[in-house]
């Protein structure tokens, strides 16, 4: 005999599971042996990674002033590769051009997309 299901809420058909379960004990593993296994209790890190403000993409850093009225130009003090740093604090009317990763300057609160600009004679400008 066929029988038609009978649907019942989320929250209960979870409960029902777990009234049927049984935590499984935590146990201590070699890290290599881990992948595809959850973690019993929350790991922290003892300090921040990376330590300070990196650049998600390769672009322009800008101050916040200047993040109005485009289409802009800035000049550009300095080209930031990957792992190097801007020890200047970035100005109004500058920027630093940035690759993927090199650390953000002081004073600037936004990276421009280089898809987003169109370089000009030394000079970022904005679309």
């Amino acid at each position: 005999m066929i029988e038609k299901r009978k649907t019942i809420p989320f929250h209960e058909a979870a409960q029902t599971i777990l009234d049927h379960t049984e935590p499984l004990k935590p146990e201590q593993i070699h890290l290599f042996l881990a992948k595809g296994r959850v973690l019993a209790e929350e790991i922290r890190a003892p300090f921040a990674a990376p330590y300070f403000r990196r650049s998600g993409y390769d672009g322009f850093a800008i101050c916040g002033e200047d993040d109005a009225n485009y289409p802009i130009t800035l000049r550009v003090v300095a080209e930031v590769p990957c792992g190097e740093t801007y020890d200047k604090r970035l100005n109004s009317g500058e920027t630093v051009r940035i690759m993927t990763g090199a650390k953000v300057p002081e004073g600037a609160d936004k990276v421009i997309m280089l898809e987003q600009s169109l370089p000009a004679k030394g000079r970022m400008k904005s679309v």
